[in-house]
């Protein structure tokens, strides 16, 4: 509250800081710090550059080298004593951003990579190290001499700067660029998880060091003490805590208790106390509960995704703007300072990307792949800012010694995404994984269709299946039993005679109608593969990380939607691949369109109505399956085969009526398959209609006669009226007569998408049939 009652109506000052309110400063700076970090985001995320530069640059724009050039800034916005209150939230933050970071430490994945790991983590640690070693040196006698800091102290701080690597920065990098589940990505992981916690060890000792220069023997007690307190939490404290867990059945819940949660916290804050007293620092006991925590059914993404977001919306940002706060580049003001700047950069840099290069290669990889490891392992990021203000903090630097460092650690940052693809392009990426799964690509057989009655050979094996959210799940199992059940008993019409068919083996699987069984053929044919993909969004969650680790580590079982298609293709014999792939929204499409979908091959999108029985804009369809305003104009551009853009809601059922609209003035490839996704999903429907020009009565009547001898499938054709000069149906009214319901399935072909994947005539259909809620699906070909 402000200083007396009635505040600034009495007359007070806000901008006086007084002790023994410190709230009142707090909040306005607080307010200050998150605005801006978030504006700097908007468009340093745009770089593809992670947060905690924008949080830091905020801190510069904040403090002393920008805005604290104006007279009076600095005591009126950040006066010296309302810092404290900054500092406490910040600390109590990083403490938790400590625990989040212990918890990354997966021992499982690091072992069974162990050779790469521990060969990589250690040289990309132990070579930047002795360079840092030798550059302390001129570094101590140009502006550490006669601070009352040892040199040894100095050095082993230098040297860990100069070594360490960000691993969860390097997390969401190897993510955004889908190198996770390569073998770059798989090897950068396992390394950047040997040199963080071996980096860690070293800093604690540095700081073990710096609070023990009067008395050496302390050094052994303090190392000793660290030590039988880790060894402490390892056992006894993890292996209760996993007892009481399996005990009460803790690791089954979909999220952690509350209890749990607490117990937890607490051990968190007492480790971190611990390390504190004894005279290392706080972090470290925190980073030590982070390891202990059980891994068990994907525990430690569950709490994570429970406790992380107020420390990553407010606390976290906090500390690192401090960190800019305390950069002061004015200082910088020699030729020698900038030469010391741009050396550091050089010796980060280069004995990283050396180092893990040439390990790399010895491992087996080659060399592109060789060197994007190591532009990989020499991201500094968010764990180089901390490892920075612990030593400012505890006294081993100057200010102008860390505005140096921190400028390193944010250039080191910022290179490392632009590089890495340079490096590693998509195209060479592309080139090296046709080359290593079959040294010789055959050829797959085109499935084209050129006339009616090449219907009869259509055939897809696969559907490239993209899941945008959890909501299209539903929409996608419908789509796939109707659409792999309707293919079979399609090719049986025209490849199977009844004599064939008392001869094959047949099995019993539930037909589209969800209350009965259909007996079908199981011959040895290969049968639909689905390859699904979930979409997801890229944020800042640790969460996310610690999830993505583990879907690597299972497979799909730690995605609930991709285990659910999973089962769902085991029920019905179809073959079945899962990925998850994290993107920002504005790079979504670009994800999309990368994925290779073959001759024989469909991309299927599914798009969930909102919920609420209006008709409803494709602005809002966009918005409410977290997709940009401008996604189907920019997947024009990106998708050059087989498309189906499916839009609906829940459906339980197999459509009871399905339409076929052929408006162009001749049938391309999009018609034809128009025509046969709609006989294939219409096969238990009371009708399938047609509604065409007249120029192709005469091809329907062919499919009518080739259809004659099929008692399911009954055709009922109308043809819509054109206009003479260019054979184009005259308006999109043409829509306004059918009639929808939620069990109704509407295909319309749309042959060009150069310039968007939804024409005119696609939103005035699915604008009015989501008012119904009736399945529309937009084909290309």
């Amino acid at each position: 509250m402000a200083n007396t009652v009635g505040g600034v109506l009495s007359g007070v000052n806000p901008f006086i800081y007084n002790s023994g309110s410190p709230i009142t400063f707090f909040l306005i700076q607080a307010a200050l710090i998150l605005v801006l970090t978030n504006v700097l985001h908007v468009f340093i995320s745009k770089l593809r550059q992670p947060k905690v530069i924008s949080e830091v640059i905020a801190g510069i724009i904040l403090g002393p080298t920008v805005f604290g050039q104006i007279p009076n800034y600095l005591t009126t916005i950040f006066p010296a004593g309302s810092v404290t209150g900054l500092n406490l939230v910040a600390n109590l933050g990083i403490i938790l951003f400590m625990f989040f970071l212990g918890m990354e430490v997966d021992i499982s994945f690091v072992k069974r990579n162990a050779k790469a790991a521990i060969s990589i983590g250690l040289a990309t640690l132990i070579v930047p190290f002795g360079f840092g070693c030798l550059f302390a040196l001129p570094l101590y006698n140009a502006y550490m001499d006669g601070h009352g800091i040892e040199f040894k102290v100095f050095m082993v701080f230098i040297a860990v700067s100069l070594s360490i690597t960000a691993f969860p920065v390097l997390c969401r990098i190897l993510t955004e660029l889908r190198l996770v589940k390569e073998r770059v990505g798989i090897i950068v992981l396992t390394s950047g998880t040997i040199n963080d916690v071996v980096g860690w060890i070293l800093l604690a000792l540095c700081i073990i060091l710096s609070n023990s220069q009067s008395d050496p023997v302390n050094v052994v007690y303090i190392l000793l003490c660290t030590f039988g307190w880790f060894l402490f939490c390892c056992y006894p404290v993890r292996l209760t805590l996993k007892w009481g867990f399996n005990r009460f059945h803790e690791f089954e819940r979909d999220s952690p208790s509350t209890f749990a949660t607490l117990l937890i916290l607490v051990i968190v804050l007492l480790s971190a106390y611990f390390t504190d007293i004894i005279g290392v620092h706080p972090i470290f006991g925190a980073f030590i509960a982070g390891i202990i925590v059980p891994r068990e059914n994907n525990y430690v993404s569950k709490l994570t995704a429970r406790m992380e977001d107020i420390p990553n919306l407010l606390m976290i940002p906090i500390y690192f703007t401090i960190a800019g706060l305390n950069v002061d580049l004015t200082l910088l003001n020699k030729g020698s300072d900038w030469g010391y700047i741009f050396a550091s950069i050089g010796i980060a840099v280069a004995t990283k990307v050396v180092s893990g290069a040439l390990l790399s290669k010895i491992n087996g990889l080659c060399w592109r792949e060789s060197l994007a490891v190591g532009v990989l392992m020499s991201c500094k990021g968010i764990v180089e800012i901390v490892v920075l203000t612990t030593g400012l903090n505890a006294g081993i630097i100057t200010k102008k010694v860390y505005a140096m460092f921190i400028f390193m650690a944010l250039i080191s940052t910022f290179i490392t995404t632009p590089l890495t693809l340079w490096i590693f392009p998509d195209h060479y990426r592309n080139e090296l994984k046709r080359q290593r799964t079959d040294g010789s690509t055959s050829e797959i057989v085109p499935n084209t269709v050129g006339k009616t009655k090449d219907l009869k050979h259509m055939h897809f094996s696969t559907v490239e299946l993209v899941i945008n959210n959890a909501k299209a799940v539903a929409l996608s199992l419908w789509f796939i039993k109707a659409f792999s059940s309707g293919q079979e008993e399609w090719k049986e019409m025209f490849t199977s005679d009844s004599g064939d068919l008392e001869k094959k083996h047949l099995k019993k699987v539930l037909s589209t109608d969800t209350e009965a069984l259909t007996v079908v053929s199981d011959d040895d044919e290969s049968p639909l593969l689905v390859n699904a993909r979930n979409l997801k969004l890229m944020s800042d969650r640790t969460a996310e990380i610690l999830e993505l680790t583990s879907l690597y580590n299972s497979l799909t079982s730690a995605d609930n939607g991709l285990e659910m298609l999973r089962v769902f293709s085991s029920l019905f014999g179809l073959k079945f691949k899962g990925e998850v792939m994290f993107s920002s929204l504005g790079e979504k499409v670009g994800y999309i369109g990368k994925i290779p979908v073959a001759n024989n091959t469909t991309l299927l999108i599914p798009l969930n109505y909102p919920n609420g029985e209006q008709s409803e804009s494709i602005s809002r369809i966009l918005s409410f399956n977290d997709l940009p305003e401008d996604f189907f104009s920019t997947l024009s551009s990106k998708i050059s085969s087989s498309l189906v853009l499916l839009f609906g809601t829940v459906v339980h059922q197999q459509p009871t009526s399905v339409l076929v609209y052929l408006l162009n003035s001749t049938l391309t490839g999009s018609d034809y398959m128009a025509l046969f996704l709609g006989l294939v999903m219409g096969l238990h429907a009371k009708t399938i209609k047609i509604v065409t020009v007249s120029e192709h009565l005469v091809a329907l009547g062919e499919l009518q006669e080739i259809l004659r001898s099929s008692i399911l499938i009954k055709l009922d054709i109308t043809t819509i009226s054109t206009n003479e000069t260019d054979s184009a149906v005259a308006s999109v009214d043409v829509f306004n007569d059918i009639e929808l319901n939620n069990k109704s399935l509407v295909v319309l072909p749309q042959d060009s998408i150069k310039s968007t994947c939804l024409d005119d005539y696609s939103k005035v259909l699915v604008t009015k049939a989501s008012k119904s809620g009736s399945t529309v699906a937009i084909c290309h070909r």
